[in-house]
């Protein structure tokens, strides 16, 4: 069975996946993150005071309460 590492939306894995493209790349790249859920507006504002790209879509983060429409 082979066991597989998954990045999420966490505040780690979004570090990692930083210093690993710093080590191999220098500052010869760019970066982005797509957020998708609850989390979506934090891993956000964390990837843009990183230096990154952000990528989030409005209709996922609007919410008036369960079984609200916002």
């Amino acid at each position: 069975m082979v066991k597989r590492k998954v990045i999420i939306s966490h505040p780690d894995d979004i570090m990692h996946m930083k210093r690993t493209a710093d080590r191999l790349f220098g500052d010869q790249y760019e970066w982005s993150v797509l957020g998708a859920g609850a989390r979506q507006m934090s891993i956000g504002a964390m990837a843009a005071l990183m230096g990154g790209n952000v990528r989030i879509g409005l209709e996922d983060s609007l919410w008036g309460g369960p079984g609200r429409l916002a």
